[in-house]
């Protein structure tokens, strides 16, 4: 964000323990002046922040105010609370997303169960790249997917994931 301060409006996806803590680092290492709208409670105007702060699971209610303001780009931090692609959190960051060129998705968490939950989170980052109709090549490339008795396995691992 320092480096594009011209990317804007910026919108934050993040869980509400940490909203207003990206509101300090904001203040504090953004050399430029930042008008910073944390959603909370209410109903803020957020036509003119140039930052919107937003915790995931109100995503879904703010999605069409958000799209209104033609985001220029979007963090999600904390993103592997996006791994679930039937979760309500991530259909709304996916259809947010999905108008955005700039996503940018942290995490300090490692994926520790399956590659599976790194789909979800690529599709969000860049469609293009993984759109859905990939999910079945990447779930037999990545998740050693396999059919069984009960239909189709993609529980495991079979692969390095990609950089």
């Amino acid at each position: 964000m320092q480096t594009y301060p011209y990317i804007r409006p910026a919108i934050i996806g993040c869980p509400a323990s940490v909203k207003f803590n990206w509101r300090n680092e904001i203040n504090q290492w953004l050399t430029t002046e930042e008008n910073i709208e944390v959603i909370s409670k209410g109903k803020p105007d957020i036509s003119k922040a140039c930052v919107i702060i937003i915790n995931y699971d109100i995503l879904g209610k703010w999605l069409h105010d958000l799209k209104a303001i033609n985001p220029e780009i979007i963090i999600f931090d904390e993103s592997h609370m996006l791994k679930n692609s039937k979760a309500a959190r991530t259909k709304a960051a996916r259809k947010l997303a999905s108008e955005i060129d700039h996503i940018i998705a942290l995490t300090g968490t490692p994926i520790l169960n399956k590659p599976i939950e790194l789909f979800s989170q690529l599709n969000i980052v860049n469609p293009k790249a993984n759109p859905a109709n990939k999910f079945f090549s990447f779930a037999i490339k990545y998740c050693n997917g396999h059919q069984n008795n009960f239909g189709w396995d993609f529980s495991g691992s079979s692969a390095s994931i990609p950089n």
